[in-house]
């Protein structure tokens, strides 16, 4: 007769974190999560980040993938937006890949991410600057580098409107796409935006993008 064990809820939600260790995001960038201080290896460089779910530590492969794009593609970005900022971890891989260079903004539908991401900025003396709302409400300009690392759902809705916030030479990085449901954004991308570049790790895939006819100012 097999057993059941019952997992008290602070247990389960606090176990997780057994298992998201500190790890090299890009060359000389480390992840430390908040419960592992101290484990970066000297010399390097680290983003100190706090969260209440695993999802936003770099464990996960969107995020991984999202930060090699950042590496690749950010390099001469002057605006940064990152929509559904989460734990803000993006944006400050971002803002190490341009050593501080530029505006950071990141938005959230969540109000507690939000507030997550503006203590994570506190422990790692960033610049980036978080809002609670949608993208339209949110942010009145236009950036050179918008990271969107969402779902597939979500990137369908908000594609046609990233568009306008994107400027004429800027790049799109986009992430949360499963690979069973990739027929279903296809369509979206290609309405309005050409492939730069295409990663897929496991079973996620990750873009970079550019307006069509146009051409990249980030390298």
């Amino acid at each position: 007769v097999g057993k059941t064990k019952i997992i008290e809820d602070d247990s389960w939600t606090s176990s997780w974190k057994d298992y998201v260790k500190t790890m090299e995001i890009i060359p000389g960038l480390y992840v430390e999560p908040k419960w592992e201080e101290g484990k970066t290896p000297e010399g390097t460089d680290c983003i100190i980040i706090d969260t209440e779910s695993s999802f936003g530590t770099g464990n996960h492969e969107t995020t991984q993938c999202c930060a090699k794009l950042i590496a690749l593609h950010g390099k001469g970005a002057k605006h940064i937006l990152d929509i559904g900022t989460g734990t803000g971890i993006l944006l400050f891989v971002a803002e190490h890949v341009l050593q501080g260079e530029g505006e950071f903004v990141g938005i959230d539908l969540d109000a507690k991410a939000v507030a997550q991401a503006i203590q994570n900025g506190e422990y790692n003396h960033s610049k980036a600057v978080f809002f609670e709302g949608d993208l339209d409400a949110v942010y009145e300009g236009v950036a050179d580098l918008i990271i969107a690392n969402l779902t597939g759902d979500p990137l369908k809705i908000l594609l046609p409107t990233i568009i306008k916030k994107l400027s004429s030479h800027g790049i799109l990085i986009i992430s949360g796409i499963v690979e069973d449901r990739l027929s279903e954004i296809l369509p979206y991308i290609h309405a309005d935006y050409q492939i730069v570049e295409t990663m897929k790790k496991k079973n996620w895939y990750t873009f970079a993008l550019r307006k069509k006819h146009e051409t990249s100012i980030c390298k």
